[in-house]
């Protein structure tokens, strides 16, 4: 199925990066919040960083201070603390697009396709912030 092939994939650049971080496209907020969250900590199970790291949602309908709390926790490195914890991914929609960059995160992936070529080119620059040329690689 897609998203086997989808968490397939997360998982084998965890297990060669395991400090890479992951933004995953979804145009289904429900779908974010409870099937994919369910199968991406699955994953950090599978790959051992479960308990250590964390997954966040940002769906459009938290508020301002709370995906800013998610963008912030998003963007710092793995080894430095957060108050929210440490996130290794964030699962969402097209709310997700705007705000987040973190020179840590080497994928994005989509579940579903986009609304638009604007969207795509937007969830893109997400990504490959991080100087490592060969090692990064954005996958919808």
């Amino acid at each position: 199925s897609h998203k086997a092939k989808l968490f397939d994939t997360i998982e084998k650049r965890l297990e060669r990066h395991p400090t890479t971080k992951v933004i995953l496209y979804t145009p289904s907020a429900a779908r974010a919040e409870w099937t994919l969250k369910e199968a991406a900590y699955d994953v950090l199970d599978r790959v051992g960083t479960a308990g250590k790291y964390s997954i966040r949602t940002i769906v459009g309908d938290e508020g301002i201070m709370m995906k800013y709390d998610v963008i912030e926790a998003f963007s710092k490195s793995l080894d430095e603390p957060h108050p929210s914890g440490k996130v290794q991914m964030v699962i969402g929609t097209e709310a997700v697009d705007c705000g987040i960059s973190s020179n840590y995160c080497r994928t994005a992936m989509r579940d579903g396709p986009p609304a638009s070529l604007v969207q795509i080119v937007q969830q893109m620059g997400r990504v490959a912030r991080c100087h490592l040329p060969d090692e990064v690689n954005d996958i919808y």
